[in-house]
């Protein structure tokens, strides 16, 4: 395998780590801290979602 597969797949596997993440602090009954995190996931999500899309670009460049 490749740098730049194995780079991807550890990325898609983030993203769909932290969006389990949100989506399970957004179901959550106790209201303490999951809101601060499932804001915090879904941040989190879109920056790695940014970060894949930016750095497939590089790859086709490279």
């Amino acid at each position: 395998m490749s740098l730049k597969i194995t780079h991807t797949i550890l990325i898609i596997l983030s993203i769909m780590l932290t969006g389990f993440f949100s989506y399970s602090m957004i179901n959550e009954n106790n209201e303490s801290y999951s809101t601060l995190f499932s804001i915090a996931g879904i941040l989190f999500t879109l920056a790695l979602s940014y970060y894949l899309i930016s750095i497939l670009e590089k790859f086709k460049t490279l």
